[in-house]
């Protein structure tokens, strides 16, 4: 959910900015849980406030991060270091144990006598935690008072619609407020799909028909449309040539801040941008509709813009968390690409695997199953620690070697971009 279409959070906003910035007299380490088992936009406020400017100029160090379930530790020490703007060379960090890791950032930031990076000594330090488990705020911290977010109110949602959907004539949006009311039940995530899908679409009979088809899905309690039930319209309304596109972003790790020169290039390469014309295509006018394909896809809210370049042009986006955790598995199912996580455990299968990216892991746990049909490969090792560089020359000599008896060696993304010195097949090089 985009930081500027939050409603109804003003209250929470204050008192969590409040807690974050009123350690006067309360130095030690204070942890701040936002709290609720709905999607009702934790992490959106949570990056919001993150991100303001006050609060970046309040904290010297400021650090994001998404704390996978195969994330080891030493993943997280790496993440959190390479977020903090210190003095000095950060030179061979990841060949560090995870002893040297915590010494050394104990050091640098003068946290002596604690024995985690988190408990810090008496300089008003503080960590926002967004979960839906109340258990684990009160694990993490037994005595705070965890920031409880609640179901946005009638008015508040048909206010953060409105904001959505940016309709110019609001008569028509008045028009459909109750039924929308009716089928969000004042869940953000569910409003903001919502209103993306009704930007997509022509006002008055296609709106109608979206929420007379959505309508059916309420219950006789008359319970809200399952989420799971509109993101499911939402992409079936996406035209036919970005939803490859769309699905492209699970390639990337969850939460992930996506380069869009990056992703803009994995389309192309992919040849998902299509021109229809009988002349030659340049890579100008390909780079222009790959753009337009981007804005469509960020109108829709299926996708957000993360940061922004100065002259105003996307630098960074992402997927929501909640669409990344539904679509990655349908992906991995159809076949449309394979997923290698931290400590993850590759198994032999039948299943042709045209696209892989490996995550936190190096190349070594790709089997020979998986390199006979692949056209794509996306690795996000950037750790110098192990033998990922020549693993990589392996993986692909590996392709080269089996496909060599075929005649062919066909391979459109070969993505290394982060992986320290890789070694390449003399063919590649």
């Amino acid at each position: 959910m985009q930081h500027d279409v939050l409603v109804g959070r003003g209250d929470v906003e204050k008192e969590l900015i409040t807690r974050l910035t009123d350690n006067e007299e309360e130095k030690s380490l204070c942890v701040i849980s936002l709290v609720s088992e709905e999607a009702l936009g934790k992490t959106a406020l949570a990056r919001n406030v993150y991100n303001r400017v006050d609060i970046r100029q309040h904290f010297q160090c400021r650090a994001w991060l998404h704390v996978a379930k195969d994330f080891t530790y030493k993943d997280l020490l790496l993440a959190i270091i390479k977020q903090i703007p210190i003095c000095g060379v950060l030179a061979d960090v990841e060949l560090m144990s995870e002893h040297q890791l915590i010494g050394w950032y104990l050091h640098q930031s003068c946290l002596a006598r604690v024995s985690t990076p988190f408990t810090v000594a008496a300089n008003g330090s503080r960590v926002i935690l967004t979960t839906r488990n109340s258990k684990v705020a009160s694990e993490v911290d037994p005595w705070g008072h965890p920031l409880k977010l609640m179901r946005l109110s009638d008015e508040e949602s048909c206010e953060l619609f409105l904001k959505v959907v940016n309709e110019a004539n609001h008569d028509n949006l008045n028009n459909f407020k109750v039924g929308i009311v009716r089928i969000c039940r004042s869940l953000p995530p569910t409003i903001v799909l919502l209103g993306g899908l009704f930007s997509s679409i022509q006002p008055n009979d296609e709106w109608s028909g979206v929420t007379d088809h959505l309508s059916q899905y309420l219950g006789d309690d008359d319970q809200s449309v399952d989420l799971l039930t509109i993101v499911a319209l939402s992409y079936h309304e996406l035209p036919y040539v970005l939803k490859p596109c769309f699905l492209c972003l699970t390639l990337f790790p969850k939460a992930y801040e996506i380069s869009t020169r990056r992703l803009l290039q994995l389309w192309i390469a992919e040849g998902f941008i299509q021109i229809s014309t009988t002349t030659a295509t340049s890579v100008l006018e390909l780079e222009d509709l790959a753009k337009a394909y981007l804005e469509e896809l960020v109108s829709t809210n299926m996708i957000e813009i993360a940061t922004w370049k100065e002259h105003g042009s996307p630098k960074t986006c992402r997927m929501s968390s909640f669409l990344y955790n539904v679509f990655l598995p349908k992906d991995e199912d159809i076949g449309f690409l394979q997923i290698h996580h931290c400590n993850s455990h590759v198994h032999e299968s039948n299943q042709i695997i045209r696209r892989l990216a490996d995550h936190y892991v190096g190349v070594k746990s790709t089997l020979e199953s998986h390199t006979q049909h692949l056209c794509s490969y996306v690795s996000f090792k950037a750790q110098k620690q192990g033998t990922s560089n020549r693993e990589v020359g392996t993986l692909l000599n590996t392709i080269i070697s089996k496909r060599r008896s075929r005649g062919i060696f066909l391979m459109k993304v070969l993505d290394l971009e982060g992986v320290y010195k890789p070694l390449l097949p003399e063919k590649l090089s």
